[in-house]
């Protein structure tokens, strides 16, 4: 139903007096087809066919996203995945199971996939929650287990809004400082004003076992592994 751009209708013109046997949907579906296939640069029609012949058997028989998910865990311990992350795929994909779970991958749509999302209202979730989804689904295509991504194709990575940021002048740390002197946030200060340490970091450092084992106060430096930073090493 969607107009036609003046290079299909030309062509369209072109092609009319030799093949007067289409109609005017079917001369406008064919030239649809063929600029669809200019623009995704698909060769030809014997291409498609065999990406075509290629993919689908194994998709349709692939099994059920249940099995993939298991099978998707495997992989992933065995590229080293950090445990965190290992922890939040098994997380997010279990809940995503309990919908899905017995379904074959090929059969989640886009718009099953932007529904689903679409249940947490909180961005920050919804944007986890995606990045997980477009990961296995991305792994399932690699796998033949599907034929597209349904993650990507029914909703862009959503964005989360900035949170506001604002810097304390001399006179205001110090009276923080003052005021937390003799509590137990002063350590929490500390950290945070002079080391620059992120809240996450200082949280994760106060549930080690030891959490002066990363504090060296000879050189005066903090020695932040990866999994307390979630991503490479640090020192300060």
């Amino acid at each position: 139903g969607a107009p036609l751009n003046p290079g299909a209708t030309a062509a369209i013109n072109a092609i009319r007096p030799a093949q007067t046997w289409l109609s005017d949907d079917e001369l406008k579906e064919a030239e649809s087809v063929r600029w669809f296939a200019r623009t995704n640069r698909i060769p030809s029609v014997l291409s498609a066919v065999k990406w075509f012949v290629l993919h689908t058997p194994e998709a349709v028989s692939a099994p059920p996203i249940q099995v993939c998910v298991e099978e998707f865990h495997v992989v992933k311990r065995c590229e080293g995945v950090r445990h965190t992350s290992l922890y939040a795929y098994r997380h997010n994909l279990a809940v995503f199971c309990r919908q899905f779970g017995e379904r074959q991958p090929v059969t989640i749509t886009p718009k099953e996939m932007s529904d689903y999302l679409m249940k947490w209202e909180n961005p920050a979730t919804r944007r986890h929650k995606w990045r997980t989804l477009a990961t296995f689904f991305g792994w399932l295509v690699r796998m033949r287990y599907a034929l597209e991504n349904p993650a990507v194709l029914g909703m862009q990575s959503p964005r989360i809004p900035s949170p506001e940021r604002f810097i304390l002048t001399p006179a205001e740390a110090r009276d923080i400082l003052r005021r937390a002197k003799h509590t137990d946030a002063i350590g929490y200060w500390a950290l945070s004003m002079f080391a620059g340490m992120r809240t996450s970091e200082i949280k994760a450092v106060q549930r080690l076992p030891n959490p002066w084992s990363v504090v060296r106060l000879g050189p005066g430096v903090i020695d932040l592994p990866a999994p307390i930073t979630k991503t490479l090493a640090r020192i300060i």
